[in-house]
């Protein structure tokens, strides 16, 4: 038998134990497990055939038994192990479970049936429960996180976020390769991540950076997960600079966002959602820097992405959308007065406008009507359809820009802050074109969103930011009213805008003598609640406490709807009416001073009357 017949026979023999002995801690032999076991053993066996009778030296039989021997006994310690864990497959029950919740998410991009999601959620859990301590129950709990994600930015379902939260708290004590580490890390980072951008809960975004980081610090920027944990550690830093307003923030955004296209680019590949993010933060840096060299790069970005990605994906519409942003906003001749988000100052040529337009309707026409994105897509076509009416005044646009700001606004499963947003974009396009009614009635709805930016389970500091975030509402909307001629609307606007957080503490101190006269039952249910709502939160556990105060919140409004339903309640605890005002009044007159860009007025109250005196 040959020295190179030995040599490739010991080989297969090393082939054949490596991978018949592998596990968990080596998930790339234990993936292609069969398939290198036979291998060795094909090649031990072939290079038999090169000695004189098939007859091998001793050794080298003793070499494959002994390969053949430790392949075997791995096998069966597998095999007992998965069966002390009551596993009917011996351990190979979690892998096929996990293969077919992927196939199911497959389904899920492909047909956007929301059962096929579902399915792989439960799919993912089942993984979990057949690999609980073993090694790949990590990737498992990674995979099933990122389900229950995806499943939250379809529905806007809070509880899929806490339960994402939940299981990636509790499986980062569990042993696993470093790339399962980071992958459940960063997996876990997004979640608290869009649960921060959903409550604006300070904590959540600071842990998310630490996850995020320490995902990162896990991964050398060769390896193949590297790209998606900075992309993600890029979108927890926007959502700082969102929050804090701090450009800092933003340049570190970019540069792991960078990090992450450069990194698959060394791997010759490209990363379509992460070209669509650097179109749109050049964009926000752009246009809050004046950077033109900005906005050059954030549209090419966002047309090589469109250049790349076919009609039917499901990273199309935000790829027109963000182009579209993109466009528009590059053509803003001057840089934006700082002290204003509601300047629009148009060049006169429109070409580019056109485009974005056009790019704009498109994007609307690929989600389904409900879906929470729309809102922003019918936002920014509502911002370049008025810009195109500055340029060249039509009626007709300029009636379609407030209809979209205004669908905008009113959506159903938009987040808070755009529709907020987008409320103030539909005042904000009123007043410029003189239409002071429109303005009143888009900002009414702006103030009844507020108090829904600062949820009860937030703490009182990250409450007062929330607010903070949005200043001068109260003052425009009080401004739009005097200009409609409306002096009492715009006191009971000032009283509604004003110290939204005053309000709310004030509601928790109502009079319940009238209540508890003709309802006691109810009385007695709101003045318990309320005591419970007042207290300071105390508690083991900060999750568990976020939970009670959330459900308390939630009992809190279905109490007082129940409380309005009844006659004679209907502004129970409510802030003033005109006429609870008038009948203030009646002790001495009441005065309101409003000081605005446009006019300054002072709203004085009598038992007469509401008038504005210039």
């Amino acid at each position: 038998m040959s020295q190179w017949a030995q040599a490739f026979g010991v080989l297969g023999a090393v082939v054949m134990a490596a991978f018949g002995g592998a596990n968990w801690r080596l998930p790339f032999l234990e993936r292609y497990r069969i398939l290198g076991l036979g291998f060795g053993l094909l090649v031990w066996v072939l290079a038999r055939f090169d000695a004189p009778g098939f007859k091998a030296p001793q050794w080298y039989q003793s070499v494959g038994a002994a390969a053949m021997l430790l392949a075997g006994a791995s096998g069966l310690a597998q095999a007992w192990q998965g069966r002390r864990r009551g596993d009917r497959e011996a351990g190979d029950d979690g892998p096929s479970r996990a293969a077919g919740a992927a196939a199911y998410l497959r389904r899920y991009f492909q047909r956007g049936a929301l059962e096929a999601l579902d399915a792989a959620v439960e799919e993912y859990r089942a993984a979990v429960r057949a690999t609980a301590g073993t090694g790949p129950q990590l990737l498992h709990q990674a995979s099933l996180l990122k389900a229950l994600r995806i499943r939250y930015e379809r529905l806007l379902d809070r509880a899929d976020l806490d339960e994402a939260v939940r299981l990636g708290r509790q499986a980062r004590s569990l042993r696993g390769p470093r790339s399962h580490r980071a992958l459940l890390l960063t997996e876990l980072s997004t979640a608290l991540r869009l649960r921060h951008d959903h409550t604006g809960a300070s904590d959540d975004l600071a842990e998310a950076r630490g996850c995020g980081e320490a995902a990162l610090a896990l991964l050398h920027p060769r390896q193949l997960l590297f790209p998606l944990c900075s992309s993600r550690l890029s979108a927890v830093w926007q959502s700082r600079y969102e929050h804090t307003g701090d450009p800092r923030h933003l340049d570190t955004a970019l540069t792991r966002l960078r990090a992450a296209l450069d990194s698959a680019a060394e791997r010759g590949y490209a990363r379509d959602a992460d070209e669509i993010r650097l179109c749109y933060l050049l964009t926000r840096r752009g246009h809050g820097a004046a950077r033109a060299r900005d906005l050059s790069e954030a549209v090419a970005a966002g047309r090589r992405a469109l250049a790349r990605i076919a009609p039917t994906s499901p990273l199309y519409a935000p790829c027109l959308h963000h182009l579209s942003v993109a466009l528009r906003t590059a053509h803003d001749a001057s840089p934006p007065d700082p002290t204003s988000y509601r300047t629009y100052r148009i060049r006169s040529d429109h070409a580019q406008l056109e485009h974005a337009e056009d790019l704009a309707r498109q994007a609307l026409l690929r989600p389904a009507a409900e879906a929470p994105e729309t809102a922003r897509y019918h936002l920014n076509h509502a911002l370049t359809l008025h810009a195109l009416h500055r340029v060249q005044p039509d009626r007709g646009r300029l009636d379609q820009a407030l209809e979209a700001a205004r669908t905008a606004a009113l959506h159903p499963t938009a987040d808070v802050p755009t529709r907020v947003r987008a409320g103030l974009v539909h005042s904000d396009i009123a007043t410029t074109e003189n239409l002071p009614a429109q303005a009143v009635a888009a900002l009414e709805n702006v103030i009844e969103l507020l108090p829904r930016l600062a949820s009860h389970e937030l703490e009182r500091t990250d409450q007062e930011q929330q607010i903070a975030r949005w200043p001068g509402i109260a003052v425009a909307a009080a401004t739009s009213a005097l200009e409609a001629g409306e002096p009492a609307k715009a006191a009971v606007l000032l009283e509604h805008g004003r110290g939204v957080l005053l309000s709310r503490t004030l509601a928790l101190r109502t009079d319940l003598t009238a209540l508890r006269a003709a309802h006691p039952e109810l009385a007695e249910e709101l003045a318990a609640l309320r005591t419970q709502l007042a207290m300071a939160g105390t508690g083991p556990s900060a999750e568990r406490l976020r939970r009670a105060r959330r459900a308390q919140d939630e009992r809190w409004h279905r109490l007082l709807r129940r409380i309005h339903d009844q006659p004679g309640f209907e502004d129970f605890a409510l802030p003033p009416t005109a006429d609870r005002l008038r009948a203030q009044g009646a002790q001495g007159p009441l005065i309101y001073l409003n000081v605005s860009a446009q006019r300054s007025d002072a709203i004085v109250v009598t038992a007469d009357g509401i008038r504005a005196v210039p």
